[in-house]
């Protein structure tokens, strides 16, 4: 039931992100109508936030954070992004987020727009659905 909740909004936030949508110019953005990530990225104090990020049409995205073993741990940012490069830029009310941009999947970048480096480099990944 939470999951078809969650997919329920994710709809409907894309939706709404792609109606309020400006047109701007042509980026090569390497999107399809719709692309969905999925992984569960690092938690400084749990076992990790399942994250599944959607990028949509009009450079509209849907991000849904939900932190593994908490009953109240879901969150939902939607917005914009845009692309420089093979970097993705979410444009997040708490600030930007970045995501190097490759095939089949998206690594999660730090603020200086690095990748994490270190044992817990490999889990910044999220696959492509």
């Amino acid at each position: 039931m939470k999951k078809l909740f969650i997919i329920a909004a994710v709809c409907v936030a894309l939706g709404a992100a792609a109606c309020r949508a400006q047109k701007q110019p042509d980026v090569s953005v390497k999107v399809s109508a719709q692309d969905v990530y999925e992984g569960v990225l690092p938690a400084g104090d749990g076992p990790g936030i399942k994250t599944t990020l959607t990028l949509g049409p009009g450079n509209s995205f849907v991000q849904v954070s939900e932190y593994i073993g908490e009953p109240d741990g879901v969150f939902m940012d939607t917005g914009r992004f845009t692309q420089e490069g093979e970097i993705i830029t979410l444009q997040m009310e708490d600030g930007p987020a970045y995501y190097l941009l490759m095939d089949d999947y998206v690594v999660r970048l730090g603020p200086d727009q690095q990748p994490v480096t270190g044992e817990l480099a490999p889990y910044y990944v999220l696959e492509k659905k």
